[in-house]
């Protein structure tokens, strides 16, 4: 007889008669047991887990696989909390029928998870600073940079890094390109000749020459702006401003930046001062001249309450917007797509530095602190590796373009999407 462990998690109700049910109708022991229990995993046939689908991700599982020595192609999930949910009448019948359909699977092949870690040794291109070296250093991270020609290669985790006197593999690529600056929001040539638009660098050499008492001053703060810098000058020019000068002040953004360094304190202060902090789409954000050409209607949304407001500003004062140029790549970059592909900026789901290419990271900043908090994300990326699964059959990432040719064709339904927004991927799932 087939023996079946059903491992529950947390406080879920066990589906017992549902269990039963299908022991008698196709022959097979099943073992329940908490998530938390030991277990053996001698002579078993499938290990099927109830859970919740948002904390049972594909990683996790083969984490779960790669602690208990078991094979990969052995652990199957039914998101038990989801379909109670969703399908109140018919989650029992649809338990019964996922046990039964996996149950009658064919046997796996033998497949082994395996933990690959990256060589601990980073590309940094297309040079590095030597602030950067030192942050790299502190983890104990050799930093490369050869001297053109030569070539980059993904090779599994790795990089290889070849030219005409050397052969190194890496674990990990920064890029610093060049940045185009432009503004944040649609800026019409009437608006633009009034000469009170202007960004964040020249208002700051402006401040020395004219006098902003009682002026109003809006702060556009651009939602591709990172920087610590930019929003830390933001927070003590609109303070400054409020205090000494009792100018009106607004700060226009996407997202207000206060959780990093001490910028809660400031945003705190800069309101005290008599700041206004208002989230708005910037994009939608509509300037217009006045008649004697000594100010601009400043009109928006608010996030919070769909409120319109419509006021007269002596000065609207932006922090760009920032965009990686093409810093032709093609001459070291050997791939089926253009490195650059891979730069998304905007997209939310991409963690800080990360591009939508495991190991390639991208940087924008030139101070210490920013240098230490790459550095040591690059570390973490090192550090964990990546879990996969031997001897099968697995999608390179670079060449996978989402065409979904493999989903549509394979006669065994063994494809799967996975990944959110521009970092999905096609993945075998068997």
């Amino acid at each position: 007889m087939k023996k079946v462990l059903w491992l529950y998690e947390g406080e879920d109700n066990v589906p017992l008669p549902q269990i039963q049910a299908v022991e008698e109708k196709i022959g097979v022991h099943v073992e329940v047991r908490s998530l938390g229990e030991d277990f053996s995993s001698e002579n078993l046939e499938q290990v099927l887990i109830l859970g919740s689908s948002f904390s049972w991700h594909r990683e996790r599982l083969l984490e779960f696989a790669l602690q208990r020595s078991i094979n990969p192609l052995q652990v199957r999930f039914f998101p038990w909390q989801e379909v109670q949910r969703i399908f109140p009448t018919t989650a029992s019948k649809l338990l019964e029928h996922f046990l039964v359909e996996t149950l009658k699977r064919r046997e796996s092949y033998p497949a082994q998870v395996v933990k690959l870690l990256p060589e601990r040794k980073v590309l940094v291109l297309p040079r590095p600073e030597k602030a950067l070296q030192e942050a790299f250093f502190r983890f104990g991270i050799p930093v490369y940079s050869p001297q053109p020609p030569f070539l980059v290669e993904r090779d599994g985790v790795n990089f290889v890094l070849s030219g005409e006197s050397f052969h190194e593999k890496v674990g990990s690529v920064v890029l610093f390109p060049e940045w185009q600056e432009e503004p944040p929001l649609r800026i019409p040539m009437e608006v633009e000749e009034t000469g009170r638009i202007l960004p964040l660098a020249r208002f700051r050499n402006l401040l020395s020459q004219k006098k902003f008492r009682e002026k109003t001053v809006v702060f556009v703060v651009s939602p591709q702006s990172h920087s610590l810098k930019d929003w830390e000058e933001v927070f003590a020019l609109a303070r400054d401003l409020s205090r000494s000068q009792k100018a009106k002040i607004w700060v226009l953004a996407e997202e207000i930046m206060v959780a990093a360094r001490q910028f809660e304190r400031l945003y705190r202060e800069t309101r005290s001062e008599g700041a206004l902090f208002e989230k708005t789409k910037i994009s939608t954000i509509v300037l217009q001249p006045t008649l004697d050409m000594q100010g601009l209607w400043v009109e928006f949304e608010t996030e919070r309450d769909r409120y319109h407001q419509r006021f007269r500003a002596d000065w609207v004062v932006y922090v760009p917007k920032r965009s990686p140029l093409p810093f032709g790549a093609s001459s070291w970059w050997r791939g089926d797509a253009p490195i650059e592909v891979f730069f998304d900026l905007e997209n939310p789901n991409l963690p800080r530095f990360s591009t939508s290419l495991q190991g390639v990271f991208i940087a924008s900043q030139f101070d210490e602190e920013y240098f230490l908090e790459l550095a040591q994300t690059v570390d973490t990326y090192l550090t964990q590796g990546k879990i996969a699964v031997s001897d099968c059959t697995s999608v390179e990432e670079e060449k996978c373009v989402l065409c979904l040719t493999c989903l549509r064709t394979c006669p065994w339904k063994a494809i799967e999407i996975e990944g959110k927004s521009k970092r999905k991927r096609a993945h075998i799932n068997w």
